[in-house]
């Protein structure tokens, strides 16, 4: 127990968030949830922590968020996270279902930057957790319901919107493109709330993986 409340004070105290060039002063999304823990122990030998959105199919990877903050509020394990901008044109990795509006899809991970690069790096870094059934959605455009991003994600405005899978995921992160399709998406009335769930070694970590056409979300070809 002493090892879990040593994680939260470290979440607490992540540094100062960064801002983009864009920024503007109000954010675009903030995301607040829980933060569960999925395991008995969780490792305690991590390091300074990073709270970012992970874009699927992006360019170069992870580490896409544009601001992220982390804390916690009331001595509740509780997280918040602010987005003030867009993500990068890199982030928008979807080009196959929405082809003349950026879109991205990127899921919330928590993780130790071992090698200290700014971003996330599977082969080298500590991953720790994730949004297990939450997606974050940004979209250059409306989606309309005649658009094939409407089959994965029906019909939305513009910007940042949150989406949940329908159904408790098995697909695990550090194999995420191989996983089975599972179920679909619905969207999350604001204010967003996730939960971020914990595990204690990083091939537990789990995240969904929606079905799309003959494969899902991460299998897609951007």
């Amino acid at each position: 127990m002493r090892r879990f409340s040593l994680l939260f004070l470290a979440l607490a105290g992540c540094g100062d968030p960064l801002v983009g060039p864009s920024y503007v002063g109000t954010p675009e999304l903030e995301v607040r949830g829980v933060v569960r823990q999925a395991g008995s122990r969780i490792p305690s030998a991590h390091g300074p922590l990073k709270l970012s959105v992970f874009w699927i199919g992006a360019a170069g990877g992870g580490g896409g968020a544009v601001e992220q903050e982390a804390r916690l509020e009331s001595g509740i394990a509780e997280y918040s996270m602010k987005l003030f901008d867009a993500p990068t044109s890199e982030a928008s990795g979807f080009t196959s279902l929405m082809p003349d509006s950026p879109l991205a899809l990127g899921v919330i991970a928590l993780y130790a930057d071992k090698n200290d690069n700014g971003r996330l790096d599977l082969s080298t870094d500590l991953l720790i957790g994730a949004s297990a059934q939450h997606l974050v959605v940004f979209a250059g455009r409306a989606i309309a319901a005649e658009s094939p991003a409407a089959a994965l994600l029906g019909s939305l405005g513009p910007g940042y919107h949150v989406v949940q899978h329908d159904r408790a995921s098995t697909c695990h992160f550090v194999d995420a493109a191989h996983c089975a399709p599972e179920g679909g998406l619905v969207e999350v009335v604001q204010p967003s709330t996730v939960a971020l769930t914990l595990w204690q070694f990083p091939e537990e970590v789990v995240v969904p993986a929606p079905a799309l056409s003959a494969g899902t979300i991460w299998s897609l070809t951007p």
